[in-house]
């Protein structure tokens, strides 16, 4: 069951039967079919939004908050082929920022400013690296290539990151998000 993180609240409707898993998704004990539903409530937040800033640089201060040696080895892993000029240009997006909230910020923006985000965007050619091609060739894509380049651009400035695929849940006025396969998105968590 796809739902958004930070879940205070869920009701499933019909004969469904939510549970957790040991990485807190939430399943079903029957499979979903069309018409089911269910509803969460959750708090959302959003790197650059008012008061995001603080509560993180609070918790990076907490002494009991160390990432875990086998957390940042997992999510900082990098393949090899990877050239040079992509990790010259993560530090140059990142800028002279202090803590990792910035330097991920800043990363984020400049992808945001400096590339194009058409959804009929071209294939990558084969045998070209994904991330390579987009950051240094094409410079323009949807939000698979915003999300896979954002996290390899953390991970290489040792910021522990990770590629997601789920849904875009944009609540109405009254706080409430209807979601179907027309708000597929991908996107990037920085721990």
């Amino acid at each position: 069951m796809f739902v958004p993180q930070r879940v205070r609240d869920l009701s499933a409707g019909g004969s469904l039967i939510p549970y957790f898993n040991l990485s807190s998704e939430i399943f079903t004990t029957k499979d979903l079919a069309a018409g089911d539903n269910w509803s969460a409530l959750s708090s959302v937040m959003i790197a650059g939004e008012s008061g995001v800033k603080e509560i993180i640089l609070a918790c990076e201060e907490a002494t009991d908050n160390q990432i875990d040696e086998r957390i940042r080895n997992i999510y900082t892993a990098l393949p090899s082929h990877l050239q040079q000029s992509i990790y010259d240009l993560a530090r140059v997006m990142a800028g002279n920022a202090s803590s990792d909230y910035e330097r991920a910020l800043n990363v984020s923006q400049y992808l945001a400013t400096n590339f194009r985000y058409p959804l009929d965007a071209s294939s990558i050619p084969e045998g070209h690296d994904f991330v390579t091609y987009f950051l240094l060739v094409s410079k323009e894509g949807y939000c698979t290539y915003f999300a896979s380049s954002l996290t390899v651009l953390l991970r290489m400035l040792g910021i522990p990151a990770r590629y997601v695929e789920g849904y875009r849940a944009i609540p109405d006025e009254t706080g409430v998000a209807t979601v179907t396969g027309h708000e597929a998105h991908a996107w990037c968590e920085a721990y």
